[in-house]
């Protein structure tokens, strides 16, 4: 009987040796895709900041709405171990570096250019993500694709 359950706790130790625990560390890495309950406030702040940009462009932008929530939805941010990310778009791609802060409660966005942004993070498991997004003011959730 003792052998039995020497044996089962000897197995049930050597399995979880080997489990890596969750953490933020580790459940950003991979490929995110805006959640379509967040794609419309993307396509709103997009086009918003096209038509501050160029007030001039605002009716050939809202021509050009499909193609916008097409962009959004096609989009894909794949964070790497590193500390770099990449947005893939059709428009092209962006690369820059991501770190947590205050106890991973913030996230910091540097793009190649220098600016950085820092988003609230109210939630990140290993198949969401949602944030607090420090350029919109918004709240955007994302998914695994």
């Amino acid at each position: 009987m003792k052998l039995k359950t020497l044996s089962a706790a000897a197995i049930t130790l050597l399995l979880s040796a080997f489990t890596v625990a969750p953490s933020p560390e580790t459940d950003i890495l991979g490929s995110w895709k805006v959640a379509d309950a967040s794609v419309n406030k993307m396509v709103k702040y997009t086009i918003d900041k096209i038509v501050e940009t160029n007030p001039d462009a605002a009716s050939q932008v809202e021509d050009h709405k499909d193609q916008i929530v097409d962009v959004i939805k096609g989009m894909r941010v794949v964070y790497k171990a590193d500390k770099t990310y990449e947005s893939q778009s059709s428009t092209g791609n962006k690369l820059g570096k991501w770190e947590f802060a205050n106890n991973y409660k913030i996230m910091k966005v540097t793009k190649t250019d220098g600016s950085t942004r820092e988003d609230v993070i109210l939630e990140l498991t290993a198949k969401s993500f949602k944030v607090i997004n420090g350029q919109m003011k918004d709240t955007v959730a994302f998914d695994r694709p």
